[in-house]
């Protein structure tokens, strides 16, 4: 991980983001509620300091050209007034986001289904956006390095 850029960021870490897991409901039984025990985390920037002003952009990957249209204004203009754009690292809207937010220079979050140290979205080939996307600052992932995407 450490070839990569990467770590592991843990509840006892100062850059565990507190404020954006503390919302998810207690005593759920749906492990989607559940905060993760641990982060695998790429960048330069501590994640809290890359999420506090986060704002998620996303939506279908099979997006319309005016679903793209509208995602990429979204996030240009959130991007521009300093905010972070979190998004998936898959196609369409997701990607729309990120690209809009580096084409301004601004900071952007990939969360990750897989591992850090993986391809994605795989069938993308060499243009693959997480790979190609210098400007991200974050990709964090819940999954160890080595797991591919799928359900958990």
């Amino acid at each position: 991980m450490e070839g990569l850029g990467g770590r592991l960021v843990t509840p006892e870490d100062d850059e565990w983001p507190r404020e954006l897991l503390d919302c998810l409901p207690s005593g759920s039984d749906n492990v989607g509620d559940v905060a993760p025990l641990a982060l695998w985390v790429r960048g330069d920037r501590p994640l809290q300091q890359a999420t506090g002003r986060g704002v998620a952009v996303i939506g279908a990957r099979a997006s319309t050209p005016y679903g793209t249209r509208v995602a990429t204004e979204i996030a240009g203009e959130l991007a521009i007034s300093g905010h972070t754009v979190v998004a998936g690292a898959a196609y369409g809207i997701d990607a729309a986001a990120h690209r809009a937010a580096l084409a301004v220079d601004g900071v952007t979050v990939a969360v990750m289904p897989c591992g850090l140290d993986r391809p994605y979205p795989y069938a993308s080939g060499p243009d693959r956006l997480v790979d190609s996307r210098r400007g991200c600052h974050r990709s964090p992932s819940s999954r160890a390095p080595g797991a591919r995407a799928g359900i958990v």
